[in-house]
C-alpha cells in the first residue's frame, strides 16, 4: 500500500534509478573490465544485486500497519491517506478484446515499444561505435555511453520536483519550466 499523495515521486525514483544506475555500471564497468577483467563485471553486479535483494527483503513490508520500524504518526498519515476500500470484489472476466481493439491503449504500448527499443539501440551500439569507430579505450567508451543516461538520469530527477511545485518547481522565471 501507497501514499496516494506519492505517485508521481515514487514512480520517478524508480525511473531516475534505472537512468542512474546505467550512469554508473558503464564507467565502472569500463574500469572493472580493464583493470581486473571482464568476469569482473559479472561478479560485481551480480553480488550488488544480490545485496539489494536481500536488503529488500529485510527492509521491505507490505502494509504499514505490519511495518515495525515506522512511528505511529507515519503509520497513521499513510492510511489516511489511502483511498477507502470495500474489501475486495468480485471481479469479472478481462475485457481482452476490448483492451486489444483500443485506441488508447496502442496509443501507450507504441510508444513504449519504440523508446525501449530506441534504449537498447544505444546500450548495445553505441559502445560497439565508440570502440570500433573512434578507438576509445574501455573506460573511455564507458564514460561516453554513460552520457545520454545522465541526461535521462537528471530530467527523471525533475519529476520529483512534482511532488513539491509549490515550494521549488513552481517557478515560470527559471528551471522550473523544464521540470512539468
Amino acid at each position: 500500500m501507497l501514499d496516494l499523495k506519492e505517485y508521481s515521486w515514487l514512480v520517478s525514483f524508480p525511473m531516475a534509478g534505472c537512468s542512474l544506475g546505467t550512469v554508473l555500471i558503464f564507467p565502472l564497468g569500463g574500469l572493472l573490465g580493464t583493470t581486473v577483467g571482464w568476469r569482473s563485471i559479472f561478479y560485481t553486479t551480480g553480488g550488488f544485486n544480490l545485496a539489494l535483494a536481500v536488503a529488500w527483503w529485510l527492509l521491505v513490508f507490505d502494509r504499514p500497519e505490519t511495518h515495525p520500524r515506522i512511528s505511529p504518526r507515519e503509520r497513521d498519515y499513510i492510511l489516511a491517506s489511502q483511498k477507502e476500500s470495500g474489501g475486495r470484489e468480485e471481479v469479472g472476466r478481462t475485457p481482452w478484446r476490448a483492451i486489444l481493439t483500443s485506441g488508447p491503449v496502442w496509443g501507450v504500448i507504441i510508444p513504449h515499444w519504440a523508446g525501449n527499443w530506441g534504449t537498447y539501440q544505444i546500450q548495445t551500439l553505441l559502445p560497439t561505435y565508440l570502440s570500433d569507430i573512434l578507438g576509445l579505450d574501455l573506460f573511455s567508451n564507458g564514460c561516453f555511453t554513460a552520457l545520454p543516461y545522465l541526461v535521462q538520469a537528471v530530467v527523471s530527477a525533475g519529476c520529483w520536483c512534482g511532488r513539491r511545485r509549490t515550494d521549488r518547481c513552481d517557478d515560470t522565471r527559471g528551471g522550473g519550466l523544464i521540470f512539468r
